[in-house]
Order: structure tokens, then C-alpha cells, then sequence
């Protein structure tokens, strides 16, 4: 519950910084393979003193297997920190990326076995750019409190040259026109929250409670522009990014805003722990249109404007408990929900129809029972049953060229087995140095669990040599288990009458709306 609303599973992604107390150090990786591949990725930096500094950056690049799939990558991360004394840290975080890369498009079997290189597609290309600054302050207060504040502010575009399929066998095999869409995304939001460590001297040592909260708001403006011999000259094929053109079939504004406020308590007795946590999330998105499919038929059949609004509660609750060398077993419970995206209320082609509502999301329930451990050097086992269910899923259907309803799909259920199991072969001759010990007078040193005492040597310089063996399992067995609501078929009722209204308009000849 402390890191957002999807539902399970979930991946934290950490970003990596310098140990503080760490000196200078570089590492470098290149790598080259085959259809031109070529990958580097460098990294140098140090934490002597109260600052902090890490800087690395990488590049990709590969003329790809098939006609236009060659690509580029950049990345590069900066970190700069300062901790004025032991309890407090200043960080600033910059991730910035660059990818230009061919589409070559989708081809069935039939046709890679005649020809591994051909691409449908020898004109479309795709651009994304993305900068990330994020201002990090910590502070621990002592008692056990924590304080952790963050601040960040994202930019991305997501440019595309997108041109109709090729075909060499007609008589005029190139495409008429190109489309350019230009995505934009600007994002910031803060996130703060308070942990404090609570039960020194009881038998609830080591408890911590957590709570905090985050909001967030992104802009998010999506253009399309139609390019043709006559607006843009002989090269409208391969027109270079940024080119636009009088013609705009879509023209949208996008809004997101996001608040959310969380706590999550863990209380530990002895050997066992049990954790309760709470989450109160809020999501206003809305898409304002001034030009799109929808907007040009006469009269309009679909609205300029669209939004939608969600209070969602969540919860979660898992337990634990420790038992012989190193085992812990685990259970969980948490609810989880997927946040209204824009496509979901106005896509590029279609909106929703007059007088459909926005539904509720669709909720997750997700339960976990398992046991894991690591009960000898270098063994690592984890295995868990899952039971995943999904209520209220929905889907999108088009009544038309320029309008679609929502309806609801039922719910689902996700059953399972995971297991995983590996082994460090090396992990019983790798024994991590100690601090010299000057041993008691008459007595010798101790070697503690076969560590090796090495004078001016620390853990933070012990790179041991690992060779791994694993192994990784999972049995799924899923299923719809509800069906359509009532409701569906009244929407049903109400799509045929809106097929009525568009074909009246039109004058179209059809059959009876009952048949269609």
C-alpha cells in the first residue's frame, strides 16, 4: 500500500548510489554482437566527506534482423548528494533518455519464412525523450523517526511516423500520405512520509509504523498531423520529427490529477509479525478535444470534452514468522485497482458516445501463502501459492468509426504455484573478511562463523566470485467466473438505438436496427 494502486504483481525499481564512505571508483562494460549490436555503459563515483556523486550513462545501438529496425539508445544518470552531518541527506537525481528507432511493423509467419527481412512498414519511425529531476531531502530525528521527502518533475515525448503498409504489388505500391503524432507528457508531484520505529525494550521490538502521502498532477497535449504530396512535398514519406502540416485531425488537451494519503504499521513479537496497512487514492483524468474524428461528422457524435472521477479505499494485511535456520513463513492480503487512463475515455480514433457514464474501475483482490528461507550458505527456496481475483473488468466496443461504449467484462480468477530454488556453488568457500580482533590475553581469535579477520579490509570491499544455479516454476490456472452484469444488455439496447440515429443521418441504406 506504500507504493501506489496497480494491482499485484509489482516491481520497485531502485536507482543505485554510492556507499557513503565509498572512494573514487569506475566501472566500464562493452559489449558488440551481431546486425551491427553494440552496448557500453560506464559509471564512475565516490562518497568521501559530506558529498556525495555518481554519474554513468550508457548507449545501445544494432542495425536490427529485419529492413528498418535499426535503433539508437542513450541514457545517463546523475546523482549529487550532501549529508551536512550523519542524520541528514540532500540529494538531487537527473535521468534523462533518447531512443530513435525504425518500426518495421507486424508480419505473419508465412511471411518471415519467405523473407526474415521484410518489413511492411519501411518508413515508420518512432522517437522518445525523457528527462526525470527528482530533490531528495532525509532526515532522521532520532527516536526512531524518520522523515523522507521527495520532490519531481518529469518530461517525455513520444513522437511517431506513421505510414500506411506497403504493398509492391499494386499498381501504385507507396502510401498517399503520412501521419505524425506528437505526445507529450509533463509531470510533477511530491511524496512524503514519516516512519517511526517503536517497541524498544518490549516484546514488539522492531515494529515500525509508516504513513505519508503523495500527489501528482500531469499535463499530458496529443497532436496528429496528416502529410501528403500536396501539403508537404515529394519527402512527406520520410519527413524528418517535428514537421507539421494545415491538416489536424486530432488536437487533444490531457489532464491528470492524482492525491492519495497512506499508512502501513508492522508489529513484531518476537519471531512473528503481522502488518496492517491503509491507502485513500483519488484520480481526476480529463481529455478536452479541438479537433477529432468525432468532433468533424455533422452533427457531432461523441462530446469535446469527457473526464473521469474515482475514490478508490484500499487495504492490506500480511503475517510472518520466523523458524529455524533462516526460514520465514508468509501470508498476505491486499486490494489493488487500475487507474483510468486516457485511451480508456477518448482514444485517437473514437470517444465515448453521448450518455455513457465513465464505470468504476476494476478492483483486484490478491492472497499469497508461502515459504522461503535461505536455511545454508548459498541456498536460497521460495515457494508460495497465489489467488488472485479481478472484479469489474472492462472493455471497450466500437458502435462506430468515431464511437465506442464501455462495458463490463465480469470477473476473473487467477489461481497458481510458484516456486524458485538456486544455489551459489562458490557461496561455502567465500568468507566475508572481519576487522582485526586483537584476541584476550590468553586466548586466541575465534574465527566467527568462518569469516576471516583482514586488517583495514571491509565488507563494502568484499566482491566474493559467485557461481549460480537456478530454477523457476509457475502453474496458472485462470477463468471468467462471472458474467455480464444486467445492465449490459440495456447498453446493448442503447447501441442499437444509436446505430439508428447515425444511419438516419446518413441516409444510408440498412437493415433493421432489430437484425443488425
Amino acid at each position: 500500500m506504500l507504493y501506489g494502486p496497480e494491482p499485484a504483481p509489482a516491481m520497485n525499481f531502485v536507482t543505485k548510489h554510492p556507499e557513503p564512505g565509498s572512494p573514487w571508483n569506475f566501472y566500464t562494460e562493452q559489449i558488440g554482437g551481431a546486425y551491427g549490436y553494440y552496448s557500453t555503459f560506464n559509471a564512475i563515483q565516490e562518497a568521501v566527506g559530506p558529498l556525495e556523486f555518481r554519474l554513468d550513462g550508457g548507449y545501445v545501438r544494432s542495425d536490427g534482423q529485419r529492413d528498418n529496425s535499426a535503433y539508437d539508445l542513450w541514457q545517463t544518470d546523475l546523482y549529487v548528494g550532501y549529508r551536512p552531518d550523519e542524520h541528514q541527506l540532500l540529494a538531487l537525481d537527473f535521468y534523462s533518455s533518447r531512443f530513435s528507432g525504425g518500426d518495421p511493423g507486424r508480419i505473419t509467419y508465412k511471411q518471415w519464412v519467405n523473407d526474415p527481412n521484410f518489413s511492411f512498414t519501411p518508413f515508420n519511425h518512432d522517437w522518445v525523450d525523457r528527462y526525470t529531476t527528482v530533490l531528495r531531502y532525509e532526515r532522521d530525528f532520532g527516536d526512531g523517526w524518520l522523515l523522507q521527502a521527495k520532490g519531481w518533475f518529469t518530461h517525455q515525448e513520444i513522437d511517431a511516423r506513421t505510414v500506411a503498409n506497403t504493398n509492391p504489388a499494386a499498381p501504385h505500391p507507396f502510401p498517399s500520405s503520412t501521419l505524425f503524432s506528437y505526445e507529450e507528457f509533463n509531470n510533477g508531484g511530491a511524496d512524503i512520509r514519516l516512519r517511526k520505529l517503536w517497541g524498544d525494550g518490549t516484546i514488539f521490538k522492531g515494529s515500525a509504523l509508516t504513513f505519508g502521502g503523495v500527489v501528482y498532477h500531469g499535463d499530458a497535449p496529443f497532436q496528429r498531423y496528416t502529410l501528403t504530396d500536396e501539403t508537404s512535398g515529394p519527402d512527406f514519406l520520410t519527413a524528418p520529427r517535428g514537421t507539421t502540416s494545415d491538416l489536424v485531425p486530432l488536437d487533444q488537451s490531457r489532464t491528470s490529477n492524482y492525491q492519495s494519503i497512506f499508512f502501513e504499521d508492522l508489529i513484531r513479537i518476537g519471531k512473528f509479525h503481522m502488518v496492517g496497512s491503509f491507502r485513500l487514492d483519488h484520480e481526476d483524468v480529463e481529455v478536452d478535444s479541438a479537433a477529432a474524428p468525432w468532433l468533424a461528422t455533422v452533427p457531432p457524435t461523441g462530446p469535446a470534452s469527457i473526464s473521469a472521477d474515482h475514490w478508490v479505499p484500499l487495504w492490506g494485511f500480511g503475517m510472518g514468522n520466523d523458524f529455524g535456520n533462516r526460514n520465514e513463513t508468509y501470508f498476505s492480503a491486499s486490494s489493488g485497482w487500475r487507474p483510468t487512463r486516457f485511451f480508456d475515455i477518448a482514444g485517437t480514433s473514437r470517444t465515448i458516445a453521448f450518455g455513457e457514464s465513465i464505470p468504476d474501475p476494476f478492483h483486484s483482490l490478491d492472497f499469497e501463502l508461502g515459504v522461503h528461507g535461505t536455511p545454508y550458505k548459498g541456498f536460497w527456496y521460495d515457494v508460495g501459492l497465489f489467488w488472485m481475483l479481478f472484479d469489474n473488468r472492462t472493455e471497450t466496443q466500437n458502435i462506430s468509426n468515431t464511437d465506442f461504449i464501455i462495458l463490463n467484462t465480469g470477473s476473473s480468477r487467477h489461481r497458481g504455484l510458484e516456486g524458485e530454488l538456486s544455489y551459489d556453488f562458490l557461496a561455502p568457500f567465500q568468507h566475508p573478511p572481519m576487522p582485526e580482533v586483537q584476541p584476550e590475553s590468553g586466548k586466541g581469535v575465534v574465527d566467527a562463523s568462518k569469516n576471516t579477520p583482514v586488517p583495514g579490509i571491509s565488507l563494502k570491499d568484499y566482491h566474493p566470485l559467485k557461481l549460480i544455479a537456478f530454477s523457476n516454476v509457475q502453474f496458472l490456472d485462470a477463468e471468467f467466473t462471472g458474467k455480464h452484469p444486467p445492465h449490459t444488455q440495456h447498453r446493448q439496447n442503447d447501441r442499437r438505438q444509436y446505430a439508428g440515429i447515425r444511419a438516419r443521418i446518413s441516409n444510408e441504406r440498412r437493415t433493421p436496427v432489430e437484425k443488425r
